[in-house]
């Protein structure tokens, strides 16, 4: 009687809490995560910030400097805790910026559905979710893994960085669509168009 009680409870399902969930989150795609709900109530809206003060303040730094902090942690040397989330800014690169390039990298990389739910979202691990992610995205940035992104980059830029310019090469006609560009021997036959049976 004891061994069947025994192998009944191996068989019962117990969801896996907060933290694990969130541990097995970090290390895969964010495809299948599913966002709570926003905020409903006066209550929620108060806990949400409360929430997101807590664990998403954020903390400028350098690259330089995260970068020295990570190398300490590796060793095992003490390091004085930070408060906050690390933002890595690029020289020049406003916080605007890296915040664009945080949630281009969770929606391209990471495959979460969307980005501005989560921040929205009344639920912990929701805001804990985005904590990891921001920590995360921090060490691939102080580590040099991760570039500056250029929203808008200039034609003529980029023709002059590599060597052309447009009045010398100007643009021909594409094949994504439309008619096949013409070789200078080709006269209008199409006889490979309609082959004879």
């Amino acid at each position: 009687m004891v061994a069947t009680l025994e192998r009944h409870r191996d068989h019962v399902y117990t969801p896996p809490s907060v933290e694990e969930r969130l541990r097995q989150a970090a290390n895969q795609t964010l495809a299948t995560w599913v966002i709570g709900h926003g905020p409903k109530t006066p209550e929620e809206v108060v806990n949400c910030q409360a929430l997101r003060e807590r664990y998403l303040e954020p903390h400028l730094t350098t690259q330089s400097q995260y970068k020295a902090r990570l190398a300490m942690q590796a060793r095992g040397a003490p390091v004085p805790p930070i408060k906050g989330i690390p933002n890595i800014l690029f020289a020049g690169e406003t916080v605007r910026e890296e915040d664009d390039a945080f949630v281009h990298w969770v929606h391209y990389v990471r495959r979460l559905s969307n980005m501005f739910a989560l921040r929205a979202s009344a639920h912990a691990a929701d805001v804990l979710l985005e904590r990891k992610l921001r920590y995360a995205y921090a060490k691939l940035k102080a580590r040099g893994q991760l570039r500056k992104r250029t929203r808008y980059a200039s034609a003529t830029k980029v023709a002059a960085s590599a060597g052309q310019s447009v009045a010398n090469n100007p643009p021909t006609r594409t094949t994504s669509g439309g008619e096949r560009p013409r070789s200078r021997f080709d006269h209008g036959n199409d006889a490979q168009k309609h082959p004879k049976h």
